[in-house]
Order: structure tokens, then C-alpha cells, then sequence
């Protein structure tokens, strides 16, 4: 008996092979397509975003990683914003985009917007960063902030949270409506446990 028991443990693993790393489903949406280094993270136009932006949304959105069954980011610094960036084009699917737009807040009440997959088949989302801001009191650097700024890694960071299906949170969270100056947030058991009973 126990030799049948092991025997179907083996065959069944065989047919059921473990999610590879970087797999999540949402529902019926899926992060990971079955290729290495997916699902990507990607910086339409990089060529012209400076540099410090590139690293804090690069390690931001990866805060996530290895946090309660969210998807694992890869970085891709693409410059193409007519292929994989482009609304609906080719590879659009199963990446986390972030672009600096003018989308009309002239005021600047949100600092950026998130749009999610609107697809049953895969997951993928738009970050569009307010380009009407005066981004020049937030630290875009791997170096913490200062009393005075704003942290980008922390901004990169929320809005891959609501990449992955989070909403606003409560005010000691990284899914805060808000963050103070001087702050470096990463993700809180609050925040895992909101990413578990997504995935």
C-alpha cells in the first residue's frame, strides 16, 4: 500500500509540476506565461528617463518579491514605446509598465495612476506617472530620503501594489493613501495578507 501511495505521489508530481518562479494567478489571470524572467517590469522610453528613476522603480516594484505569494519582477529598461509599450501591442501582456504622461491633473492631486488588466486571459498593468508634478523634493535615488523628501522606491513600490490588486490601505501601511517625508516603506504584514487572499 505504501509503495501504490508513493507511486502516485511521483506520477501525480510529475503531471502537476510546481508554479516556476514568478507565477501568480489572480483569478483567472496569470502574471507568469511560462518563460524565464517574466513577469517584467518595464520603464517605457528609458533612453529619456533619468537614470535614479530607472533604479527606484526598478527595486521598488520589486519590494514585492517573495511577499506573500506575489509575483516575482524582473527588470527590463526598455526604450521602445511603440511595441511592448504601447497600449495593446505585442508583449503587452503579463508586464507591469510604468510611464511618465501628462494624463490632465494639472494640480497634481495624484502623483500617478494605475490601470489594471481589463482581460480575463492575463494579467498586465499601466502606471502612468504625472508628468504636470514637481518631482523635485522626491529622493529617486537607492539612498533613503531625507526629512525633506518623498521616496520614489516607496511610490514605484505602492503602485506595483495596486498592479497586483490592492486598494488603499490604513495609514502604516505601504498601501497608505499618503506617505510622510522622509520615509522608506516597504511592504507590512498588513500588506502581505492582503496579497494572500488575492493569490
Amino acid at each position: 500500500m505504501k509503495r501504490l501511495l508513493l507511486a502516485a505521489l511521483i506520477f501525480g508530481s510529475a503531471l502537476f509540476p510546481a508554479p516556476a518562479a514568478g507565477w501568480a494567478q489572480w483569478g483567472s489571470r496569470e502574471w507568469y506565461p511560462g518563460i524565464a524572467s517574466w513577469p517584467r517590469v518595464i520603464v517605457c522610453n528609458a533612453a529619456s528617463v533619468p537614470t535614479g528613476w530607472r533604479n527606484a522603480i526598478q527595486y521598488g516594484s520589486r519590494f514585492w518579491n517573495s511577499r506573500g505569494q506575489s509575483p516575482n519582477w524582473y527588470y527590463t529598461p526598455l526604450t521602445d514605446n511603440g511595441g511592448v509599450c504601447s497600449s495593446g501591442g505585442a508583449g503587452t501582456q503579463w508586464n507591469l509598465q510604468f510611464k511618465y504622461a501628462d494624463y490632465g491633473d494639472t494640480a497634481c492631486q495624484t502623483r500617478a495612476v494605475t490601470v489594471t488588466a481589463n482581460t480575463t486571459l492575463y494579467a498586465h498593468a499601466t502606471v502612468t506617472i504625472n508628468s504636470r508634478c514637481n518631482w523635485s523634493n522626491y529622493n529617486w535615488t537607492t539612498s533613503l530620503p531625507t526629512v525633506y523628501q518623498y521616496d520614489g522606491m516607496t511610490l514605484a513600490a505602492h503602485e506595483a501594489g495596486h498592479a497586483l490588486g490592492l486598494d488603499h490601505a490604513g495609514s502604516s501601511t505601504l498601501m497608505s493613501v499618503s506617505g510622510p517625508l522622509g520615509v522608506r516603506r516597504y511592504p507590512t504584514q498588513d500588506d502581505i495578507y492582503g496579497i494572500q487572499g488575492i493569490y
